[in-house]
């Protein structure tokens, strides 16, 4: 299955997550799975209740649940690394517990933090009208948890799937210059045609923040912020500056060296 579970139409649903994940991770991490640590089920009802969940009639989302069951102590990386913090249940828990003792008023069931960074900055669930990922309380990031989970495990695998890789990415002000060169601002529209003329297979949890396109030769993973940065991973580097050639003029974008 490997990744072509990735342009399969449709979300998960809650009993064949780790499933469709572990079928993209394990041709590359065969071991990936047996490092996941589960939480414990009670404790994701505590923290529903001491987030306040429960006096709202909210829930936390299926997804989150699910992977929590599997990988809430240790996700083998899959969050943790991309994010640079820890993803752990026990955690969140007693970040919950104390606010709900000693700082009630600074509870709010519909946002909450599932992640802290290495600098300390949240990563936080939001399920008000603007739903999504967060970072902080004004960066977007993701359009759901179980989106966020896929698009974290291209961000830390797939480079797996090829030996050649090159990254890339433009300023804000290089990014707004360019904009002459494309017909839109949005990732599928910059694609667009690089997608249609070399029959790229398009992932299903796209957003607006994030893409991601491949075909047996190579792939390309777009992060949008005020910016645009990515990676292209393939086979070949002749074909891979061949496609950079037809996408950095659009972006405003350059080859980054490490």
């Amino acid at each position: 299955m490997g990744r072509n579970i990735l342009a399969e139409k449709g979300r998960c649903s809650e009993h064949d997550l780790l499933e469709r994940l572990n079928a993209y991770i394990a041709p590359v991490d065969a071991k990936w799975q047996s490092r996941l640590k589960p939480a414990d089920a009670s404790m994701l009802d505590d923290l529903a209740f001491y987030l306040g969940m429960k006096e709202h009639d909210l829930e936390l989302p299926a997804s989150f649940i699910e992977f929590a069951k599997f990988a809430g102590e240790d996700d083998g990386g899959l969050l943790s690394v991309p994010l640079r913090g820890r993803f752990s249940i026990r955690k969140m828990l007693e970040t919950a517990i104390e606010i709900y003792e000693y700082e009630p008023e600074n509870m709010d069931p519909c946002h909450f933090e599932f992640i802290l960074d290495e600098v300390g900055m949240a990563y936080i669930l939001c399920q008000e009208n603007e739903s999504g990922i967060y970072y902080e309380d004004t960066c977007w990031i993701s359009s759901s948890f179980e989106n966020l989970l896929f698009q974290c495990a291209i961000r830390l695998f797939e480079e797996k799937y090829f030996k050649e890789r090159l990254h890339f990415g433009s300023s804000k002000n290089s990014f707004r210059e360019s904009e002459r060169n494309r017909q839109g601002n949005d990732l599928e529209t910059i694609m667009r045609e690089i997608v249609s003329s070399d029959n790229l297979q398009c992932a299903w949890f796209n957003d607006a923040c994030f893409f991601f396109a491949y075909n047996e030769e190579y792939s390309v993973c777009l992060k949008k912020e005020n910016a645009v940065a990515g990676k292209i991973m393939g086979k070949d580097t002749q074909k891979m500056t061949s496609v950079l050639q037809r996408l950095l003029p659009q972006i405003g974008g350059k080859i980054v060296y490490f």
